[in-house]
């Protein structure tokens, strides 16, 4: 009851802790990324699924457009792809071993 008290005063919430060093717990704020990003980013991603890999130059250009940093662009990629069911790009004869 108290860990709910402390949510709900805008404390601890358990989704966004984590270890620190020497096993205490921290807050982790939450990033979540505006709708006008996320449209930019998957605008881009299902239009190149057969290549949705951007250039350097390119995650460039959507940090400008999209106020993210070029980390969270490379993230939002890889975990879009992760997410891909049965993904265009991926060449499954290399992994069968056929």
């Amino acid at each position: 009851a108290a860990l709910a008290r402390e949510e709900r005063k805008g404390g601890v919430n358990k989704n966004n802790m984590m270890l620190a060093a020497g096993g205490r717990r921290v807050n982790r704020p939450m990033h979540n990324h505006s709708k006008e990003a996320k449209s930019v980013l998957r605008g881009w991603f299902y239009r190149n699924l057969d290549n949705p890999y951007p250039s350097e130059e390119l995650k460039r250009f959507f940090a400008q457009q999209t106020g993210l940093n070029q980390a969270q662009i490379a993230t939002f990629f890889t975990n879009e792809r992760k997410r891909y069911p049965n993904p265009p790009w991926w060449d499954r004869s290399k992994t069968t071993g056929a």
